[in-house]
């Protein structure tokens, strides 16, 4: 299937693999994904940038969620513990990379891909098929992750207020301007 994607997709899969392998991470997820597509100028990158979204804001939404989710901190903070101020005590302590140096083992071996990854990648090239396109572009993938609705991309464009079929429209809108 990886033929069928054009340059500036390939490159975003790229960028997305080296963003997980330099942030230590086993797999690369859909947050990789969408990393990946605010790198890449043109196409999705515009469509997200216009929503709002920034490559900043999805960094730091992934090391934010790095270690515990917003579920582990809520069931943390039944227990009196509040995980945004450990975090911070953590960082004012040992530095702003103590995190990732704990955890030296995690950045070995090759970085795969998350089950959820491969199904937004189908899910690009049903998009492709679906609005007559012979390549799968940044803005598939982007589809992708909006038809799929339920990884941490997702989830980083629903914290950041941004509407699904609104960003989905705005891409389908840029396509047809496109074409």
């Amino acid at each position: 299937m990886f033929e069928k994607f054009s340059k500036p997709a390939r490159d975003v899969v790229v960028h997305a693999r080296q963003e997980a392998q330099d942030q230590g991470h086993r797999h690369v997820g859909t947050e990789h994904l969408l990393l990946g597509l605010v790198w890449q100028p043109g196409g999705a990158h515009d469509a997200l940038v216009a929503a709002g979204l920034t490559r900043a804001r999805v960094a730091e939404a992934i090391a934010a969620g790095t270690m515990l989710g917003s579920v582990d901190a809520a069931a943390l903070k039944t227990v009196g513990i509040d995980l945004d101020a450990v975090l911070s005590r953590i960082t004012e302590t040992f530095g702003s990379d103590a995190l990732q140096r704990a955890m030296p083992g995690r950045r070995r071996g090759r970085v795969g891909v998350t089950p959820r990854v491969k199904k937004v990648l189908a899910l690009a090239l049903r998009e492709a098929i679906h609005l007559g396109s012979n390549t799968i572009g940044t803005e598939h993938i982007l589809l992708g992750i909006l038809r799929d609705g339920d990884g941490r991309a997702a989830r980083i464009l629903s914290d950041a207020g941004i509407s699904a079929d609104e960003l989905r429209r705005a891409v389908v809108d840029g396509l047809g301007k496109a074409a």
